[in-house]
This record gives C-alpha cells, sequence and structure tokens, in this order.
C-alpha cells in the first residue's frame, strides 16, 4: 500500500490524450510515421516467419496494429484503474478519436474489444462446476458495470469496459494475446498460420506491457 500511495494521482482523459499523442499518433519529423515504421518492422518479421504475410498492405497492418493498440491499451488500463477512471479513459479515447476524424479506428476497436471479451471465458465448460461458476462471474460483473453507468456515460464506452471485465486471466495466460491475434488475420482478411498468430500475439503482449509500465508512477482517476 505505501508503494501505491506514491503514485501521482493524475486526470485519466489527460493522461489517455497525451499518451496518444505521443505513442501512438507521434510523429518524429527526423524517423517519420511511428505507426508506419513498426508497421513495415512487424511486417517484415512476420513474413520471415510465413512468407505468405509479405502480401498484406503495410498500410492496412499500419491500421490494424493502430486499432488493436488502443484496444489493449484500454484492457492494461481498465485492469490497473478504478472502474470510474477506466471509463474515463474510454469516453477519452472515442472523444480523441472523433476530434481527429479517426472514427474508423474506434469502429475497428469493436471487434478487438469483443475479442478481448470472449478471451475472459475461453474454454469454460458451462457443463462444469468451474465453468459454469466462470461465466456467472464474469458476465454479472459486466451486467453489473453496465447497469451502474450506463445511464450516466456515454453507452459505447461503457460497453467497451465491461467487455475488458473479466479478462485480466486471459491477459496473464496469453489467452487475450491469442485471441486479438486471430481476430487480426480476421480483420486482414487472410487465413493465418500458427506463426503469424504467433507474432502478432507477441505484438499485442508488447502493446499490454508498455501500457501497463506507463502507469508505474501514476494512478489514474
Amino acid at each position: 500500500m505505501a508503494l501505491f500511495s506514491r503514485k501521482t494521482k493524475i486526470d485519466a482523459a489527460e493522461f489517455a490524450t497525451s499518451f496518444y499523442d505521443r505513442f501512438v499518433f507521434g510523429h518524429d519529423p527526423s524517423s517519420g510515421d511511428f505507426g508506419q515504421t513498426f508497421a513495415d518492422s512487424a511486417l517484415r518479421l512476420i513474413g520471415e516467419a510465413d512468407s505468405s504475410f509479405a502480401a498484406v498492405s503495410d498500410s492496412k497492418l499500419k491500421e490494424e496494429l493502430r486499432a488493436l493498440r488502443l484496444e489493449v491499451i484500454g484492457t492494461a488500463w481498465t485492469h490497473e484503474a478504478k472502474a470510474k477512471a477506466a471509463l474515463a479513459v474510454s469516453e477519452a479515447t472515442k472523444e480523441y478519436l472523433s476530434s481527429s476524424g479517426r472514427l474508423d479506428l474506434w469502429e475497428a476497436m469493436t471487434d478487438y474489444n469483443a475479442a478481448v471479451a470472449e478471451s475472459a471465458t475461453y474454454g469454460a465448460d458451462p457443463k462444469s462446476g468451474t465453468g459454469r461458476a466462470l461465466l456467472v462471474l464474469v458476465n454479472n460483473g459486466r451486467m453489473d458495470l453496465f447497469d451502474k453507468w450506463h445511464e450516466v456515460r456515454d453507452v459505447e464506452a461503457v460497453a467497451r469496459v465491461a467487455n475488458r471485465f473479466g479478462s485480466e486471466a486471459s491477459s496473464k495466460s496469453g489467452a487475450m494475446q491469442g485471441a486479438v491475434a486471430v481476430r487480426v488475420t480476421h480483420r486482414l482478411d487472410i487465413e493465418g498460420s500458427d506463426a503469424v498468430w504467433e507474432r502478432l500475439a507477441a505484438i499485442a503482449h508488447g502493446f499490454f506491457q508498455g501500457a501497463k509500465e506507463a502507469l508505474d508512477d501514476v494512478r489514474l482517476v
């Protein structure tokens, strides 16, 4: 508790906006577009593991990885923050993308948000006691959060946060990263392979860890 109390409290919406400006949409005049540079590297790296991936459009991959990163950031920060702060981040993300003329990314995030949601109960057998308990816990938690907040906050933003409920365990096991990796290939309209999914999952994990580390010294409020 002592270590936690030393964290600097910071407005969740302001922090999210600053983070997006610097790390998601940043552009350095000396090195160019960060997002494109990263997509080019990802295309080359994954293409070395599976040559079929080289046919993917680098510009399309750039946008998919950007949408994926935004959702993974939201998921990581939902795990680390209280509901009110997580909701503020979700609303700020929608507003940021709207004001930037990039609501297409908000819509793309829907698919990755659904994958995060599915990962929370992946493999849960409703016929077993443990499986039923997990399904009830996750579904009730999501409904409780949605019922509490949907009338006073942006409904879409609330739904995104609710869908992330219960994904802490799947993010630790890697199931969440695997689920969003498969969703990337679906959205790219390619078949995918174990080699491709493994590397996309590693990218998602890197996004997740980076988002968590960004909160090492701050507490979103």
